[in-house]
């Protein structure tokens, strides 16, 4: 996974959407349009975080060069 940041992205997102869901079924009382705007807001923080994150990584494994 060190190698593949936007699988990582992807995981945590799938991860938290599925935790959003099983709070539901276990009487998280929100209703249906919320339980989407919280999946969207999820989804645009890891849109923006994961290219950030692999940015900072690559740069780390790079040489400068003079």
């Amino acid at each position: 996974m060190k190698r593949e940041p936007v699988i990582t992205a992807a995981v945590v997102v799938a991860l938290i959407e599925a935790l959003i869901v099983g709070a539901v079924a276990f009487g998280w009382d929100i209703t249906p349009d919320q339980q989407v705007s919280l999946m969207g807001i999820v989804l645009a923080a890891a849109a923006v975080i994961a290219p950030i994150v692999a940015a900072v990584w690559a740069r780390s494994r790079v040489t400068p060069v003079e």
